[in-house]
């Protein structure tokens, strides 16, 4: 099952205890099922690692967490302590990289040099790096960035803080990746990489369907990742489609995201992924000539199991009304599957979303019932409904097939592309493609 929650990120707990002491000890500490690290911390460097998510997530860290030049300031009343952080995950993250500061205690602790002017809980900060790649690559540690905790001199100190990665302070994020579901479960394996270039969209939704105007739009880096940042609060709809056209999702397209404001501070949803598996092939050409074989779901959508194509000769002439076709499937198709609906009054049924009349192959009345399997062999003639049947005979095959020349191809409004066969839209899914 898909996540469906935000993943809180890198929850460190610590003790900051000033102390007379010159003992330069590393404190002790403890990790929590919860992914949270309780320590203390006296007068000492300290550094905390913490790994958060799932295998596979690429927000899953390791990240280690450093606190150098620990002291307390008489000038300014606080506790001050440089903090730096170190990627030792393998995921290179989206910069700006942030740290929340979710709980102070005791009540009354502050924070006085924050970067989005909230100084309680809600307080955040921003690390900067020596270079200006927008990157946080892996072993990368970042500057030192002094912070300030408005304390009394002696004062323990605790707080629960969180990393953002990719989140301005007080910015909302939405963020995620678009992986290689390569056994197409649906679920991020470790094993599974991304998919790089892929194209997703910004909407923003009212609750009662999203809106069609455009935020923004991005695509995917080499490993699958992307984000929207500096987001307000409110409901946005994040999407893949429609650039899969040349994918096959097996995940919804789509997600809704609502992002909350706490504190002035906007909330983050960094799990917006979506798995997809590259097509076999890229979408087929007006005129060229397929055999598919999958699962027919009425009204007229064809899910494909393997599509094969053949090719034609350049001239056929074509046949009369009467005339048996030359070449059946060059000339035609074919038709297997159930019929789905009959017009007694012009002679005709339809069968894989296709119009078949009868000429001189049945007499009136027709006796064709709806939900017969039939195999039917068709060629073009007159009119709108303009399929005539040349042959029909029982058809008991474990799949629907149809076999033609293709006349339309279009995105779906999934984002999966399609194209028409006999009247017939299919979308092609875990296709094999090979010679027929």
């Amino acid at each position: 099952m898909r996540k469906t929650l935000p993943l809180l990120l890198c929850l460190f707990a610590m003790w900051l205890l000033p102390a007379c002491s010159d003992d330069a000890t590393k404190p002790p500490a403890s990790t929590g099922g919860d992914g949270t690290i309780h320590g203390q911390i006296h007068d000492s460097d300290f550094e905390f690692e913490v790994t958060d998510g799932q295998p596979g997530d690429p927000f899953a860290g390791p990240f280690l967490l450093r606190g150098r030049n620990l002291h307390y300031s008489d000038d300014l009343g606080a506790l001050v302590v440089d903090l730096t952080v170190v990627n030792r995950g393998i995921v290179a993250q989206h910069e700006p990289i942030g740290l929340t500061f979710i709980k102070l205690d005791p009540d009354g602790v502050t924070v006085l040099n924050p970067d989005n002017n909230i100084n309680d809980d809600g307080a955040a900060i921003v690390f900067h790096f020596a270079n200006d790649d927008g990157l946080w690559t892996p072993a990368e540690e970042s500057l030192p960035r002094t912070v300030e905790f408005g304390v009394s001199k002696g004062s323990a100190i605790a707080f629960v803080a969180r990393i953002d990665l990719g989140a301005p302070a007080g910015g909302g994020l939405i963020a995620g990746r678009v992986w290689n579901d390569e056994n197409k479960d649906g679920v991020m394996d470790a094993s599974e990489g991304g998919l790089g270039g892929v194209g997703v969209y910004l909407h923003p939704f009212t609750g009662e369907g999203p809106d069609p105007r455009l935020i923004r739009a991005t695509t995917t880096d080499p490993d699958g990742h992307y984000q929207f940042d500096g987001l307000g609060a409110g409901g946005y709809e994040v999407s893949i489609a429609p650039s899969t056209v040349n994918l096959f999702p097996t995940t919804p397209t789509g997600i809704h995201v609502l992002l909350t404001e706490n504190n002035g501070d906007v909330s983050s949803y960094k799990d917006a992924n979506f798995g997809a598996v590259l097509q076999n092939f890229p979408p087929p050409p007006p005129g060229e000539h397929l055999h598919a074989t999958g699962k027919f779901a009425p009204p007229d959508a064809f899910a494909s199991a393997t599509v094969d194509h053949f090719t034609c000769p350049d001239s056929i002439p074509q046949p009369l009304v009467t005339d048996p076709p030359v070449n059946e499937d060059c000339i035609g198709g074919r038709l297997r599957g159930s019929v789905t609906e009959i017009a007694p009054e012009r002679n005709a049924f339809r069968m894989m979303a296709t119009w078949v009349m009868l000429v001189g192959v049945v007499d009136p009345p027709l006796k064709i019932e709806v939900g017969a399997r039939l195999d039917v062999h068709v060629h073009q003639g007159p009119g709108p409904a303009g399929w005539v049947a040349d042959s029909i005979a029982p058809w008991t095959g474990d799949h629907d097939e149809i076999i033609g020349h293709v006349d339309a191809v279009e995105p779906a409004s999934d984002g999966t592309v399609r194209f028409r066969v006999l009247d017939t839209w299919v979308t092609a899914a875990n296709v094999n493609v090979g010679p027929r």
